[in-house]
């Protein structure tokens, strides 16, 4: 399920032209957006955080068609495919860097995976450390530390992989990263050259309104040794605890913080989508 800009079209005849910079340079920005009981969570941060990025990468753009144009392609696709639950992937792109910003928009429908996704194992991966830059915070197309920290995960039999930025945990190949000690939540800063996920910003949200303390600080080896809890989030699967960290495992995990934040979090949604 694809639409090029506004045109929908068949999986095998979806084409790109080899010259196109996102091809050859990585130089392209995405969003994964959520459908969830064929509604769309979370989309004027998704187009934020996106028109931000292409801003700062000097694509050429008027905002307010650009916006029109992915909104009526977004709307167009859930009621042409009738997705329920669904991923969307909302990439950018310029064939060249003084042609206008293009769109792709792929669909894939998917399982609810709010309140199914299984407890992960982490490892961690500190062969490509993560930097912090100006365009850290966005989801760019250039994905290869991510790419092989996914790789050694499933080398290792872990669901997925800590990247380091120097000395301090930055995220996951997939997700945001917390720990909680003491019933005191602490997630690595912007500044580790993390993403700024979306669901990363509603826990933050969360937890100012549940009166929940939430730090962002720099995460240590000792600090995921020594953790109560640990759970990641992302756009598409929401809160996940984690039951393993390398050899440490948390025997009969209560997940009392992670799944409180859960908890709520999935009364708000349904409200927001009934």
């Amino acid at each position: 399920m694809f639409f090029l800009n506004n045109e929908s079209i068949e999986d095998d005849s979806a084409k790109i032209a080899l010259y196109t910079y996102a091809f050859k340079y990585g130089d392209g920005l995405f969003e994964t957006i959520r459908v969830y009981k064929g509604k769309i969570l979370h989309l004027n941060e998704h187009l934020t955080r996106l028109f931000t990025g292409m801003y700062y990468l000097k694509y050429r753009f008027h905002e307010e068609k650009f916006q029109t144009d992915i909104e009526r392609a977004i709307f167009r696709m859930i009621d042409l495919y009738q997705l329920y639950h669904a991923r969307l992937r909302l990439q950018v792109f310029r064939r060249e860097s003084i042609l206008p910003a293009e769109f792709i928009l792929e669909a894939e429908s998917i399982e609810e995976y709010f309140t199914t996704t299984q407890p992960y194992s982490l490892t961690s991966y500190r062969l490509m450390p993560l930097h912090f830059s100006p365009v850290s915070g966005f989801k760019t197309t250039y994905r290869l530390p991510y790419q092989l920290a996914n790789m050694y995960a499933r080398e290792k039999g872990f669901d997925e992989a800590i990247l380091w930025s120097s000395e301090s945990a930055a995220e996951t190949s997939n997700h945001n990263l917390f720990i909680v000690k003491k019933k005191h939540i602490y997630t690595p800063p912007l500044q580790a050259g993390c993403l700024n996920g979306i669901m990363r910003m509603q826990i933050i949200r969360l937890c100012q309104k549940l009166e929940i303390p939430l730090s962002e600080t720099h995460i240590s080896e000792k600090d995921l040794q020594n953790a109560d809890e640990i759970f990641l989030t992302n756009a598409l699967r929401g809160i996940i605890p984690v039951w393993r960290y390398e050899d440490i495992v948390h025997e009969n995990p209560q997940y009392l913080i992670t799944n409180y934040l859960k908890q709520n979090f999935l009364q708000i949604l349904e409200i927001k989508t009934s």
